[in-house]
């Protein structure tokens, strides 16, 4: 069954970028990974 999404493509991918951004920052902030790991991970992203 498809599902009719308002939000176009690109932009729900722009919205997921944000929000991984978003949490691998949370996780920098309370010193869950370091620099290195959250530049590797927004690579991967």
């Amino acid at each position: 069954m498809k599902q009719d999404n308002p939000c176009p493509s690109a932009e729900r991918d722009e919205l997921k970028r944000h929000i991984r951004a978003g949490l691998l920052r949370e996780l920098y902030d309370r010193r869950m990974i370091t620099q290195s790991q959250f530049e590797q991970l927004m690579e991967l992203w």
